[in-house]
């Protein structure tokens, strides 16, 4: 399934998600509200909202999310710089979508 697929996407919100490396439904699915403010820039909360609840009905997560969240975090990977410091800012610009 494409983006485009979905009913609330535009061509715009699209190119902003695969630009940020968000390149298929089931990882938008993935994404919270927070991290997809971050990507949507200009794009209000009530559209992330809707986008955010199809690309779940798509992917099956609308009922069985943790599921599907405990089976692509199995499939992460996860860097470690070795210094605290760097590791949590890693950590915050990887959850924002950066």
């Amino acid at each position: 399934m494409d983006f485009e697929d979905l009913q609330s996407m535009t061509a715009n919100v699209a190119s902003q998600l695969r630009k940020k490396g968000v390149t298929t439904v089931s990882k938008l699915a993935m994404l919270n509200l927070d991290a997809l403010k971050g990507i949507m820039r200009g794009v209000s909360e009530k559209k992330i909202r809707e986008i955010q609840v199809e690309a779940w009905k798509a992917t099956g997560g609308w009922f069985n999310l943790g599921t599907v969240l405990e089976e692509e975090r199995k499939n992460q990977l996860v860097f470690s710089t070795g210094a605290e410091a760097s590791t949590t800012c890693w950590e915050e610009e990887s959850e924002q979508g950066r």
